[in-house]
């Protein structure tokens, strides 16, 4: 991947919320939903702008999809590793 060709993460992960946008469709505090994501009970991932999003696929009917927090969970140990752009 290079700076001219676009992100394959963006087409894979699809539609994302902002803060904002997501908090209003739960009907939570942005506070919830940032301590939500930060507590891994929601994805949230950071834009190579440092903004927060997260991706519309862990909703249904407006609400997390049943078992996601424990996916994340169990996902938690690989989410702490660094990557490109990330230092750890």
């Amino acid at each position: 991947m290079t700076e001219d060709e676009p992100n394959p993460w963006a087409e894979i992960v699809g539609p994302c919320f902002t803060v904002a946008r997501f908090a209003c469709t739960l009907g939570w505090t942005e506070a919830e939903v940032l301590q939500a994501g930060r507590d891994l009970q929601l994805l949230m991932l950071h834009t190579s702008d440092d903004a927060l999003v997260f991706p519309a696929f862990q909703l249904h009917d407006g609400k997390p999809v049943a078992g996601l927090a424990e996916v994340l969970q169990v996902l938690r140990p690989v989410s702490r590793m660094p990557g490109p752009g990330r230092s750890g």
